[in-house]
Formats: C-alpha cells, structure tokens, sequence
C-alpha cells in the first residue's frame, strides 16, 4: 500500500488540490467464520444508498432528519466522504471483533487505532454489549435507523451507545440523535433503555464517554427537526 496521503485529487467545491488517502480496506471475517444472521425487522435497507423502507415506502432516518445540525461545508465533500467511509469501516471492525471473527491479520492499519481504543473502552469501563447494529423504527412519529450497541456498564440499566470516530465530538448533535434512537427502541422492546452515551474513538488509541441526561429537552429538540424535516407538526 501507498502513502496514504500519494494522491492528489481537485475538489471542485473549493478549486483547492486536496491530499487524498488510499481507500479503506473493508475489514472481514475469518475464513470460514461466519456473522450472526441479522436481527428480524420491518424495514429493508438499500445500504448503498442509506435508504430505508416499509412495504416500499420510504422512511427518514434519525441522521437524515438532523443532517446540517453539524456544519461541515468547510471540509471538502471528497475529504468528508474518506472520512464517512473510514468511520463505517471502524464499525464494521468493532462489530466483527464482539462476534469473534475479526481477521486481525487483514485489518487495514489505519482502523487498528479506534479498534484499540473501543477495547480499551470495554476493558476499562465494563462496558458490556447485548446487541450491536439494531435497526429501529417509531410508528407514532415514522422515522427509523441503526443505533451502533444497546448494553450497559456495570450497575447500571440499559442504555444505548453512539459510537463517532470523528476528530471532534459534537455533543449537541449526539444528544439529539440518541435521543431519537432511544425513543424508537424503547417502542419495540419491554426492556426499556434508560442511559444515551456517546463514545469518541480516536486515532490515538484513546476514547471518551458522554453521557445524555436532558431526555425531555433532547427529545423535544429532536421533534422540532422532525417537524421541519416533514413540513409539519410531530
């Protein structure tokens, strides 16, 4: 493999030449060890295009309803995009890892980090995941997505967990994003989830834990985006 920054690439947005990284190497599985099969749900999931749906209707996703909460105009959308995709290698990598079928041996180097840094986590915290990449939907408000793990740590009820591997942790939007999937989840499921977290992992192997306590304040902020996004009252 390359330099990870040997090639430059024009960004047309800004007209500036921007370094642009090898692409990530999608972590797998050891041959011959197979996932979980996926959880049963109601929605399909076009993942190529992040669409959701019901009977083959669309349904809007928590992310997608507070898209631009966070503004990122001033990074270059090619840039953003490597970024995006390292991130959701570095799921990919963790939710491999919990099963037990992680290929170490294959993992890209530049993944190694935040996998370090969300065993460090688990160690350090006691942390314990029950589920991982649950797919959600609230049928009062109509409005879905994947929340990353439902656990909890030790002593503590069960609570949902967000996990960013971008380079600054944007509390605001965290609350209100667990804050949807919170609500969504405890629709489904008779064990309710009564903790929201956040979870950095950075590239230097080291983490940090937000906690979401303002459940009433977060939630309302978070149908006001709903009710935008939908051009009406929610």
């Amino acid at each position: 493999m390359g330099s990870e920054w040997d090639t430059l690439v024009r960004d047309d947005a800004t007209a500036l030449i921007v370094p642009m990284p090898d692409p990530i190497v999608w972590p797998r599985a050891v041959e011959g060890m197979e996932m979980p099969p996926d959880e049963p749900s109601l929605l399909g999931f076009d993942e190529e295009h992040h669409i959701y749906t019901i009977d083959g209707v669309r349904i809007p996703s928590v992310t997608t309803i507070i898209n631009g909460l966070v503004d990122y105009s001033m990074i270059p959308p090619l840039q953003l995009k490597w970024a995006a995709d390292r991130g959701s290698a570095a799921h990919r990598a963790i939710e491999l890892w919990d099963h037990h079928v992680l290929d170490v041996l294959a993992l890209d180097e530049r993944l190694a980090p935040y996998l370090d840094a969300w065993r460090v986590f688990c160690r350090e915290s006691g942390w314990q995941t029950l589920r991982s990449e649950v797919r959600i939907y609230h049928p009062l408000y109509r409005y879905c997505g994947t929340l990353d793990k439902v656990g909890n740590l030790p002593g503590e009820p069960l609570g949902i967990l967000d996990i960013k591997t971008t380079s600054v942790l944007h509390k605001d939007y965290c609350a209100i994003q667990t804050v949807g999937y919170q609500r969504a989840y405890n629709e489904a499921n008779e064990e309710r989830a009564k903790r929201r977290y956040a979870l950095q992992l950075r590239p230097d192997g080291r983490y940090q834990l937000e906690e979401f306590t303002q459940h009433l304040g977060d939630w309302q902020r978070f149908r006001e985006h709903l009710a935008r996004y939908t051009g009406g009252s929610k």
